[in-house]
This record gives C-alpha cells, structure tokens and sequence, in this order.
C-alpha cells in the first residue's frame, strides 16, 4: 500500500505500436484442429525469444512450428504440450541447419494456475530470420499470450485457423501495479530543424497518442495507462559523451528525446506540485483532482480509455483545483474517526479521519482475534481532515476493527471484507 505523501508513477511503455499481444477462443481437440499464428524474431543479438500465455482454464495443449519464410512448407513440429506437462531442451534442427534449442512449458508459472511459455535460444549466427515460426494451440479456453524479443504476424485467416496478434494490452510491469499512476506519452512535436540547421520531420498529430505509447487494457480488465503526458519528441540535456544521432540534436545542450519514459518524469513533476501544496496528498486524492482536470477531446475521445487513461494531465488546471480545495477546507474542531466507506468492500476501503491540531497518529486494523493485520498511519500530522486507504486483498473475508490513536483521543470502528 502507498501511504500518503508517498506516491509512485511508472513509465506506461514504449509497444504502441508492436504486435506483442494475441488473443482467441481457443478451439478443437488435436492437431489438426490447432490454431496457429506466425511470429518472427526480434534482436538477433539477444540469442532469446520467449512467449508467455495465459489461459483461463487447463484445458490446453500448445507448441511450436517452423515454416519456410513464405510459410509454403512446414520443416517441423514440436511435441504437443498440455497443462502440467514440460519438454525441455529440445533440439531444433531444420534441413540441416540447427537453429538452437526450445523449451515447451504447461506448468503453472508464478502463481499462474494456468499458463504456457515457450522459450527460443538461439545463436547469433543461427538462421533464424530464413524461417517463419509459429504458435500453435488447441483446447476449450480464452487465450492471452505475449511475446518478449519476437512480434506476432497480423496475418489472420480464421477458414484456416489462423489467428493475428496486435498491439492491444502492451502496458507491463510496474505500470500495471495497483495504487501506481501508470502514465502513456501524446505527441508535442512532428518537425525540427537540428544543429545546422538541416529540417526533419516525423508522423504524428500534435496532442494525440504518442505511436509507441503503451494501449491497454490489463489481463484483469483495469483501464491503462491512467492519464497522458508529453513523450514525443521532447527537448532534454545531454551529455557531451553520449553516442546520439546527429538529427536529433538541437544545439550543443539539448537533443530531441521519446518514450513513456519521459512522460512519466512529466507527470512526475506535476505530482510534485500538488505534493508541495498539499504534503499528506493521498494517491486516491491526487487521482480524483487530476482525474477531474485532465483534458479530453476529439482526440483523446470519451475517457478513460486504453490510450489516454483519464486524458492529458493539465498541471496548471489540477494545481489550480487543489490550491482552491485547500483554502476552502475548515480546520476541524475536533478528533473523529468516520465509518469506512464503501463496507462492505472488496477489496478496498477508504477510512477518514480528523484532528484539530497537530498531533502524532496511529491508525491500526485488527482481526476478530485481535492481531494486528495493518498499520494505516504511524506519524505526526497536521491539523485537518484526511483519508487513508486499506486494501484487504491478502486478507480472508470477515470482520476486521480499525483502531485510531491521537493523543488523549481513540477509538474503534468495525468493517467487514466480502469477497
């Protein structure tokens, strides 16, 4: 759990525009019947290419094939794979030539009950770019699978059960982590002119979806990435050792940079803002003021959506609405614990408390036993009126006691968790 004052944002990633992600119903019950779809391999020079896939159910057997580059014959099939079962260390040999070796794997995989992954190496100089791989499937089960180091072909031809991937569902770890601000990129620049003066220009439209910028949703349906900052094309400080690319270079200070990972420092800063406002900002807090100021237009369409999340952070308009909150916000009179709202939850909760003056805090959830199951606040606070989170998630349903201690003042409420 994030505590307040404490807030974390995440790069939403830079696969926009790759076709990383597939995913079908899968169908039949042999071989034959099997759906396929055709992958290549990314950087030869990494030596590994991976596919992880998520079904919802144990009903699957998967494996891999190896086709000549128009995928006008078929040099090789791998064993077919079902849950629980492995093949490691296979060797793949195709006319002669060896490719490296694969493993085909239906075990559970980190606390996946269902899952299959299949692991490509290779060698630098291994053949691999002559050859069309894919990936083959069938069972009774909805499919989701990415590939690391490899793209999916879009080619798809359902009369002959195969199916295309996409570039839906890019956004990865840790953006996908819960009570992260995970932040995609919009375009704030198509031409330039470098250091001598040479003119360059590149696709985009001004304010729209970066093309690299992460698209959600999550595996678990959460919307991502959750707001859009500057990311295309954003005038940085350089070093004078860094190895760049002369077109980027703007003078002999600043280059052209892209990525999520300079719209998340973006975002970052305008957290920083409301952070300097108001230093106890919870991130359910800072979400709903940002949440109610960022833009959506034509461009962003309704939001939230999977490409813009809540839309593009306005940093004056989400100051200016904190500042206003604060100045308009009374000095409580008195401690008060209130009921936590919604309760029941699931798997969540938020608790408000107040105090009239500055004083240590202590706020703790117990079990029906007893046992101390959470601390919620530990420090000193100022006076006013606050709200702290608890996720229940690691917990059993029931009914749980949250303790506040402030001074001469505690008290004890009682919540329940449904799951």
């Amino acid at each position: 759990m994030v505590e307040p004052g404490r807030l974390i944002v995440a790069s939403a990633g830079n696969s926009g525009s790759s076709n990383i992600h597939l995913k079908y119903e899968m169908s039949g019950s042999s071989l034959s019947e099997a759906t396929q779809t055709f992958w290549v391999v990314g950087n030869r020079d990494n030596q590994n290419t991976y596919i992880v896939g998520y079904p919802q159910s144990n009903n699957y057997t998967f494996g891999v094939k190896v086709y000549s580059e128009d995928a006008s014959q078929l040099y090789y099939t791998s064993p077919e794979v079902s849950y629980g079962d492995s093949e490691s260390n296979l060797l793949l040999v195709v006319e002669g030539d060896t490719l490296g070796v694969v493993t085909i794997d239906g075990r559970p995989q980190q606390g996946e009950p269902f899952a299959n992954f299949i692991h490509l190496q290779y060698s630098s100089d291994a053949n691999v770019d002559d050859y069309l791989f894919s990936y083959y499937t069938y069972g009774s089960s909805t499919l989701n699978a990415w590939i690391v180091n490899g793209s999916f072909s879009t080619d798809s031809d359902p009369a002959n059960n195969i199916v295309g991937g996409d570039n839906l569902m890019t956004v990865g770890s840790p953006s996908s982590a819960f009570n992260v601000f995970s932040i995609g990129a919009f375009t704030t620049k198509t031409s330039w002119e470098n250091f001598n003066g040479t003119p360059y220009s590149v696709n985009g439209t001004i304010e729209d979806r970066a093309p690299f910028s992460s698209i959600g949703p999550l595996r678990d349906g959460r919307i991502k990435p959750d707001f859009s900052a500057p990311g295309h094309l954003i005038a940085a400080g350089y070093s004078s050792d860094a190895n760049l690319n002369p077109a980027t270079v703007l003078n002999d200070q600043t280059v052209l940079m892209q990525g999520t990972s300079m719209s998340a420092p973006h975002f970052t800063g305008v957290i920083a803002l409301l952070l300097e406002q108001n230093p106890n900002l919870s991130y359910e807090e800072a979400f709903e003021v940002l949440q109610n100021t960022s833009v959506s237009d034509g461009l962003t369409g309704a939001v939230p959506n999977n490409e813009f999340g809540h839309g593009r952070v306005d940093a004056h308009a989400a100051l200016q609405q904190l500042i206003t909150s604060v100045e308009n916000e009374e000095i409580p009179l008195e401690y008060n614990l209130s009921q936590n709202y919604p309760n029941p939850f699931n798997p969540s909760t938020i608790i408000e408390y107040s105090v009239p003056q500055n004083e240590y805090v202590s706020i703790k959830v117990y079990d029906l036993l007893g046992r101390d199951v959470a601390t919620l606040v530990n420090e000193t606070k100022s006076a006013g009126t606050y709200k702290v989170n608890f996720d229940g998630r690691n917990l059993s349903s029931g009914i749980y006691f949250y303790k506040i201690n402030a001074g001469s003042f505690n008290t004890v409420r009682k919540m329940m968790l449904l799951k």
